[in-house]
């Protein structure tokens, strides 16, 4: 995601707040330094909160970025009006810039 959001997507990283919704809670001392590293080039923070909380913080982002398979995302891009963009494996290697 962290290559996607830098490489792919159209944003000024140093005026962007990036929230990462994760069900992964990066607990591990190397988790948390590997997730702080691949985030260095902008703005972020993790919310570890309930599905709930995701959902509800989802619906109040400006643009939701997300996998490609996940319905989760795109109700939440749909209930607030919000661009939403899947990506999958193939993303990597097509390289082209997100609408």
């Amino acid at each position: 995601y962290a290559f996607i959001l830098r490489n792919l997507v159209n944003v000024d990283s140093a005026k962007s707040l990036i929230i990462i919704f994760s069900e992964d809670r990066f607990t591990d001392k190397n988790e948390w330094a590997n997730l702080n590293n691949s985030f260095s080039f902008t703005n972020f923070i993790l919310n570890n909160g309930t599905i709930l909380d995701d959902l509800t913080g989802l619906v109040f982002c400006d643009k939701i970025i997300g996998p490609k398979t996940s319905t989760f995302s795109k109700w939440a891009a749909f209930y607030g009006n919000k661009y939403w963009a899947g990506i999958g494996r193939k993303t990597l290697t097509d390289l082209q810039i997100l609408d």
